[in-house]
C-alpha cells in the first residue's frame, strides 16, 4: 500500500473514518487492509453484503478450508443435503465431512466498456462453475445412497458489489485516493446495480495460478475518444488465491488523469 496515507476521512464518503478497511474481507482470508479508511456508516453498508456472501454461498467453502472467522461459536457444524435412497429423497443436516461442500461461483461477460457497449448496461450471470471440497461418491458413501444433491442460491449481486469494494480498495491503497475517481464503483458497492455490467465480468477462461500470484493486480488502459478518452484502471481478481483454479473476475475503475509535476 505505498500510496495510501490515512487522512481522518472515509474513502467512501465525506464522513471522518473510524475503522480499518479490509479489501477482500478478513473471512476470505483477506490481509490487504487500509488503517482507519471507513466510516461506521459505510461500514455497516459494506459488512451487510459481505455477511451475507460468507454466511451463505460461500459458507461450505469458509469451513471446509477453515477460513478466519470473529465468531468461531457460530461456524455452521452442518449443512443440508438432499439424499436419495430407493428413489426416495430426503433432506438431512449433514456434517463438513459427509457433506460435499460445494463452492458455486457465476460467470459473467467481460466488462461491456471495454467493447464500447453500453447499449444493455444490466449485468447477468452466463454460466456457473462449482468445485465440491469433498469426493461426490465419498459422500454418497457416507449416506448410503444413490445421489446426493444440494439446492444453493447464486448471489451475483452480492458478489458483484464485494468484486466493487475490493477493486475500489485496492486502487486506494495503490494509487492513492486522490487518483481513484470512482464514478463508477462507488455506486456498485451502495447498491445501484443499474449499469453492473459496463463495469464487471469475468475472463472466459479459469485463472491457473500459484499460490504465490497476487489476489489482486491492475493495469492502466486509455479509453477510445468516443468513450471520453479517459484513463481507467483494469484490475483483475482472484478472490481465492489459495485455489489453482478458480474465476479470474475483471473490475474497471475511472482514475483520475495524473499531474505532472514539472511546470
Amino acid at each position: 500500500m505505498p500510496n495510501f496515507v490515512p487522512n481522518g476521512y472515509c474513502i467512501y464518503c465525506p464522513n471522518p473514518s473510524d475503522s480499518d478497511e479490509h479489501v477482500i474481507p478478513y473471512g476470505l482470508n483477506g490481509n490487504y487492509v487500509l488503517k482507519s479508511a471507513s466510516c461506521s456508516e459505510c461500514r455497516d453498508i459494506t459488512s451487510k453484503f459481505e455477511l451475507a456472501l460468507l454466511r451463505g454461498s460461500l459458507a461450505q467453502l469458509r469451513v471446509g478450508h477453515q477460513f478466519p472467522t470473529r465468531r468461531p461459536q457460530e461456524r455452521p457444524k452442518s449443512f443440508p443435503l438432499l439424499v436419495t435412497k430407493a428413489g426416495h429423497e430426503s433432506k438431512v443436516d449433514a456434517s463438513p465431512d459427509a457433506h460435499p461442500l460445494v463452492l458455486s461461483l457465476p460467470l459473467f461477460p467481460k466488462p461491456k466498456l471495454l467493447f464500447g457497449d453500453a447499449s444493455d448496461p444490466q449485468l447477468r450471470p452466463t454460466r456457473v462453475v462449482a468445485f465440491n471440497l469433498n469426493s461426490i461418491d465419498a459422500v454418497v458413501s457416507a449416506h448410503n445412497a444413490d445421489t446426493v444433491a444440494i439446492v444453493q442460491k447464486l448471489q451475483y449481486v452480492e458478489l458483484a458489489r464485494l468484486l466493487a469494494k475490493a477493486a475500489y480498495g485496492f486502487l486506494v491503497g495503490e494509487l492513492g485516493r486522490d487518483r481513484v475517481r470512482g464514478s463508477y464503483l462507488l455506486p456498485i458497492i451502495f447498491g445501484d446495480m443499474s449499469s453492473a455490467g459496463l463495469y464487471i465480468g469475468s475472463c472466459d477462461k479459469m485463472a491457473i495460478a500459484d499460490e504465490d500470484d497476487p489476489a489482486l493486480s491492475y493495469q492502466s488502459w486509455r479509453l477510445p475518444p468516443n468513450l471520453g478518452g479517459g484513463e481507467i484502471a483494469v484490475v483483475i481478481m482472484r478472490l481465492l488465491p489459495h485455489m489453482k483454479e478458480n474465476p479470474a473476475y475483471i473490475v474497471l475503475c475511472d482514475l483520475h488523469e495524473k499531474h505532472s509535476d514539472t511546470a
